[in-house]
């Protein structure tokens, strides 16, 4: 997809290379008398264009197992990639910026499920994963920084679920939810503003958590 005359944020990160490299969009960097970051500003901007590119993968397998002779039974995976090649930005005094390998836009996000259902039981393994991404596309390992990259991350999702009919004809369901069932956290990194250290929203940042539902169909 590509946008011309493109109305967006660049993002906090974007904002303070796009100055400390090409001397742009300066006037939105607030910086102390050392010359350190304080404040960045990151407004809906007037772009000359805008670019995201990419391409997505799906593939999934069903079959009806036997595990157990007596009951109905189901067995499906399934895997959802996503590649991000381009996500760009020129602004209108000119200048390119790649954000695609950064925190916020890593190269390959995720997510592969296996469901099992036996009788009116079900039950779902989801992981999600994301690709190693950089701090900053702009820095070379050695001379701007030491390490630029966040690691690979990946976590894992589990659901149980009861359905049964009412005489009626409704049905009536109970689902449990886990999710971030081994409690990953997120990575630990620097402050794009110096500093202080911060996690990672490049994965989840509020640990495992369950969820009860009930529903009720008439």
């Amino acid at each position: 997809m590509e946008i011309s005359d493109a109305i967006a944020t660049l993002g906090a990160q974007v904002v303070v290379d796009s100055c400390f490299t090409n001397n742009d969009s300066c006037d939105l960097v607030v910086l102390d008398s050392t010359g350190a970051v304080v404040k960045v500003f990151n407004p809906q901007l007037n772009l000359a264009q805008a670019k995201v590119e990419g391409i997505d993968f799906e593939t999934s397998y069903r079959m009806e197992p036997d595990f157990f002779g007596s009951q109905t039974e189901s067995l499906s995976l399934r895997a959802i990639v996503g590649y991000l090649s381009e996500k760009s930005t020129t602004s209108a005094s000119g200048t390119f910026t790649d954000s695609v390998g950064g925190t916020l836009y890593p190269d390959y996000t995720g997510t592969l499920s296996a469901n099992y259902s036996i009788g009116p039981w079900a039950m779902q393994l989801q992981e999600r994963f994301l690709s190693e991404s950089l701090l900053n596309t702009t820095w070379v390992e050695g001379r701007d920084i030491d390490d630029n990259t966040i690691p690979f991350y990946a976590y894992t999702n589990a659901q149980v679920s009861y359905r049964m009919e009412m005489e009626n004809g409704g049905t009536w369901s109970v689902n449990f939810n886990i999710t971030n069932l081994f409690d990953k956290n997120p990575a630990i990194i620097p402050s794009p503003t110096g500093g202080q250290l911060s996690s990672s929203n490049f994965g989840d940042e509020w640990g495992r958590r369950y969820q009860l539902g009930v529903n009720v169909n008439f």
